[in-house]
């Protein structure tokens, strides 16, 4: 829904998780979504960025995914992260970080 803005300053949006292509594909088709999916069902780059994480639910210890958002800098540097991620809230919070260190 935001995505004009942050085209604006010139970022990209990028999702990653350890669903499969074909989830993804399915996902986005549904949702209309604008952004890139990626999948990471090895769970190599959602460990390095330290999103997987032994979980508890119910009782019961298992390893999942930490829904966490970073923004990375033209660099590679990670200049914010939150691992408070609310998917209805998220989008408008890393937007003004984005206008924090960002200029049009």
């Amino acid at each position: 829904m935001l995505h004009k803005e942050f085209e604006k300053f010139n970022t990209i949006i990028i999702g990653i998780s350890k669903d499969s292509v074909k989830s993804h594909k399915n996902f986005e088709s549904k949702h209309d979504l604008s952004i890139t999916l990626l999948s990471d069902e090895s769970t190599q780059v959602i460990s390095a960025y330290d999103a997987w994480k032994e979980k508890k639910n119910y009782g019961k210890t298992y390893m999942g995914t930490v829904r966490t958002t970073y923004l990375i800098d033209e660099k590679g540097k990670i200049i914010f992260a939150s691992d408070k991620v609310k998917a209805a809230e998220d989008a408008a919070k890393m937007l003004l970080e984005v206008e924090k260190t960002k200029q049009p």
